[in-house]
């Protein structure tokens, strides 16, 4: 925004480079210059909006506050849906207090929700002279979203409208079982903070600030076939949908109340790996880019795409290679579905979940295949934690491979899965065994990490890996705490705080779980970020780095999800 000369001709080299770019990936020089003067018009709106650190302080000026309508004005071209408020308004009779309702609703194309007569809310609530008893009020707030997702093709609708015909009919069904359904949700409240209590009050915190946003981030809606589908979106990243590596975090908390969700985060990403247009040995790392879920989208290669700019939008259809395998997650991807196909099955358990992994037994034979092939020396990729760029020999991978095999052993009944992860999970000790456990990586003798991924010794009882080997784990978690969290590794001070509870659950006591607990909330008490609950953060400045709102918050329910196996 600055007149200075300087930063005007950085600006207008800018521009021309954008255009340059835009040129070199397949436009003609009229679209170039077109996208990139749009480009610099939204980059200079961003500029005016944006807030210097003094005015970032001001919580109450951030919310950032618009009605409906300047929104769908301002920003034209997106789909918000539609909008709903429905008010019950308390009215004095001679036999006593009566109630009604109302719907208001919101309108794309109304400057204004329709206001009650002029009046003010309050003074719809007319109570008789001296009355000093409790009436209870309450609005509704709805959102009718239309075509949830796109899914493979497919648009499909909310898993909520096999129930109801319109949301009208839904706001209605809340109004005349609104006493119900409020007892139902507090006895609910109730089981799982009666759940998370054996863990401590900080506990209790962490899960009563997550549950919710772990749900809110997802989508339910059915495929043709009756098959749920339970999808993700990765918030405040890529917004990628239906992530693997973000559902295998998620999944305790669904592993404890609702199994069936576990299986509606896999069976998109089974169908697709099946397509032609995923041709590799190895698990797909997401379903698109929310709310479009044909196909992914993460480590596309634009050179095979030649420029499309809307290729993703049907990749489901290809029947080419796109992808480059730089930017893929092959062990993490394949340990993930293996281990979410076990976990799944054990928690619903009985004939429905038995039929559905041997549906998909091929596909996860195949997925298995490559991790024994790969043994427990890793090249270098990716893993979930790709924040922290690609990292060779990763000791904490090479367990996860070793705990998935096991549990194709336990799926399938065959010895020979369970023989090579014990067999591997000896030379990952050999290799890396150091006096903090285990290695971050095998070329660095004094590193260290979180090892979540071996929760599965605790969790499931596959008991690879020496108890003195997990003690020394514990034990170096405690001493390398910072006053707001366990680094993820030796490498930075960062952290992740659904890695920090499946570490904590290590321990065969509740004690690493309580301290775990207390750091976080320790975190979330004293950082300056007023964001949703993040789980990547500095540990010593309790500095949200990013990620926010995320589905990965269903980790913490790792410590229930032991309590409820091992019993």
């Amino acid at each position: 925004l600055s007149d200075d000369a300087q930063i005007k001709a950085v600006r207008a080299a800018y521009a021309n480079y954008l255009k340059m770019v835009l040129y070199l990936a397949g436009n003609t020089e009229p679209d170039a210059q077109r996208k990139a003067d749009a480009t610099m018009r939204i980059e200079t709106r961003i500029a005016k909006a944006s807030k210097g650190k003094v005015e970032l302080r001001d919580v109450q000026g951030n919310y950032h506050k618009m009605t409906y309508a300047a929104m769908v004005k301002e920003f034209p071209g997106i789909d918000w849906g539609n909008f709903f408020l429905a008010g019950r308004f308390a009215r004095y009779s001679e036999r006593g207090v009566a109630y009604d309702y109302d719907f208001a609703k919101r309108c794309p194309d109304a400057e204004t929700t329709r206001e009650f007569e002029g009046k003010s809310l309050l003074s719809l609530y007319r109570l008789p002279q001296g009355f000093d008893g409790e009436i209870k009020v309450y609005d509704v707030f709805a959102c009718d979203d239309g075509l949830s997702l796109m899914v493979l093709g497919d648009a499909l609708k909310g898993v909520w409208t096999e129930r109801f015909d319109s949301i009208y009919t839904a706001i209605d069904y809340f109004y005349k079982h609104h006493d119900e359904l409020y007892t139902r949700t507090l006895e609910w409240q109730q089981r799982l903070l009666d759940d998370a209590r054996p863990f401590g009050e900080d506990y209790v915190r962490l899960i009563s600030g997550a549950y919710r946003q772990v749900l809110a981030a997802h989508k339910a809606v059915r495929r043709p076939d009756g098959e749920l589908l339970y999808m993700s979106k990765e918030c405040h990243s890529n917004g990628c949908i239906n992530t693997v590596d973000v559902s295998y975090p998620s999944m305790p908390l669904m592993l404890c109340y609702n199994p069936e969700l576990v299986r509606g985060l896999m069976t998109g990403i089974f169908e697709f790996a099946s397509l032609p247009c995923w041709p590799h040995d190895f698990a797909p790392h997401d379903l698109g880019q929310y709310p479009i879920a044909n196909g992914q989208v993460y480590g596309l290669d634009n050179d095979r795409l030649k420029g499309q700019p809307f290729a993703w939008l049907e990749l489901y259809r290809r029947g080419d290679d796109v992808y480059d395998f730089r930017y893929q997650m092959p062990v993490e991807e394949c340990g993930n579905m293996i281990l979410m196909a076990y976990a799944y099955a054990r928690a619903e358990g009985g004939e429905r979940s038995r039929a559905y992994i041997e549906k998909h037994m091929p596909t996860l034979r195949k997925w298995a295949r490559y991790l024994l092939d790969k043994g427990v020396d890793l090249d270098t990729q990716l893993c979930t934690d790709d924040f922290a760029g690609h990292l060779g020999r990763n000791v904490n991978l090479a367990i996860k491979a070793c705990e998935a095999l096991y549990a194709m052993g336990e799926m399938t009944g065959e010895d020979s899965y369970r023989e090579a992860a014990r067999a591997n999970a000896r030379e990952l000790t050999r290799l890396a065994a150091n006096d903090s456990g285990m290695m971050l990586c095998l070329d660095k003798p004094d590193s260290w990490s979180l090892k979540y991924n071996m929760v599965w010794d605790v969790v499931a009882g596959f008991a690879l890996f020496d108890e003195e080997v997990r003690a020394r784990e514990v034990a170096t978690y405690a001493a390398r705490a910072n006053s707001f969290g366990v680094p993820l590794d030796s490498r930075r001070g960062f952290t992740k705080s659904d890695w920090m509870l499946w570490a904590g659950a290590l321990d065969d006591t509740d004690a690493s779980t309580r301290r775990m607990a207390a750091l976080l909330c320790a975190f979330l008490d004293n950082t300056r970020n007023r964001v949703p609950m993040t789980d990547w953060f500095e540990t010593e400045t309790a500095v949200c780095c990013e990620f926010r709102h995320r589905t990965v918050q269903g980790g913490l329910w790792m410590p229930v999800l032991k309590r409820m196996w091992n019993r």
